[in-house]
């Protein structure tokens, strides 16, 4: 009976580590966007998806919810899982939830960096591009190497 009051307590710990790394990301990137609104020259207003491609409103608020919440279910049952592939998670979510608060509160994403002036994105997106990378790198080059120290 302790073992398990122990291992819940444990699960429920490291689910708030992860999800306290959530928030902290979240901030990060809602700070970092007040600043840049701050400068309005340097800000595009991107009402866009990736790489601006256009979409309605509200379904891509309705369906960047549901990914967030299919994202963070996923993430606290994998507590256990591999360090960068959590990460991935994290970063995703994250990434996620500061693009929809400025869908939700600015009618769209908040762009501030400029790459050689043809790409504009900011810190939800490289989080999101960092995110899938990560998970990515674990998917195609960690599973199979365990895979081949296993076998």
């Amino acid at each position: 009976m302790r073992s398990n009051v122990m291992t819940a307590r444990a699960s429920a710990s490291q689910t708030a580590v992860l999800f306290g790394g959530v928030l902290f990301f979240v901030v990060l990137d809602q700070v970092a966007k007040v600043w840049a609104r701050s400068a309005p020259d340097s800000v595009l207003c991107n009402g866009g998806i990736a790489l601006s491609l256009p979409a309605p409103a509200l379904p891509t608020i309705i369906v960047s919810i549901t990914i967030i919440i299919l994202l963070s279910i996923w993430l606290a049952e994998h507590r256990r899982h591999a360090l960068i592939e959590r990460i991935g998670l994290m970063l995703l979510i994250a990434g996620g939830i500061g693009n929809t608060i400025d869908r939700i509160f600015f009618g769209c994403v908040t762009d501030f960096i400029a790459f050689f002036d043809i790409w504009h994105f900011n810190v939800a997106d490289a989080y999101i591009a960092a995110g899938v990378a990560a998970i990515l790198w674990h998917m195609i080059v960690v599973v199979p190497a365990r895979h081949d120290v296993l076998h």
